[in-house]
């Protein structure tokens, strides 16, 4: 056998071992807190009221009511939901690839004055949170004619 093939099958140290077993429980554990609301939204969508409501929340509903998922797609225009979210992510996706692609190809091929300053303005504004930005979408929602309708 070469060296790498019995330094793999060799006999790992106590501390190797406790070490990678620490860091699998940790990770199981922050696992189980990702999953969790995942887990609270399925259950609370397919429990009454009161189960939702319980002042000990319940981990598992009393009765399971699966009238509620028929409910919502009778009495909510899902199909009006679907393509409305389709239509604004479609133009919004080839506007960003279109506009990128353009900006890309001007500040990696192309030698400029002041390229490397519009840069770090282009990446600054990338970092703003969306609170910042919140604001300005508005008024171009407004100018648009997009909003209440």
């Amino acid at each position: 056998m070469n060296a790498a093939v019995s330094q793999f099958w060799r006999r790992r140290s106590f501390q190797d071992r406790a070490w990678k077993a620490l860091a699998l429980a940790l990770l199981c554990a922050l696992g189980l807190v990702f999953v969790t609301p995942f887990y609270w939204s399925l259950i609370s969508s397919v429990s009454g009221l009161e189960g939702v409501y319980a002042s000990p929340p319940r981990m598992w509903p009393e009765t399971v009511h699966f009238e509620n998922y028929r409910k919502a797609v009778t009495i909510l225009p899902f199909h009006l939901f679907i393509y409305n979210s389709f239509y604004v992510c479609m133009f919004c996706l080839t506007g960003q690839v279109f506009s990128a692609s353009l900006v890309a190809y001007a500040f990696a091929r192309m030698r400029w004055l002041g390229r490397d300053f519009w840069f770090v303005v282009l990446l600054s504004t990338m970092m703003l949170p969306a609170q910042v930005t919140m604001i300005p979408h508005y008024q171009i929602f407004r100018f648009l004619g997009w909003i209440d309708t």
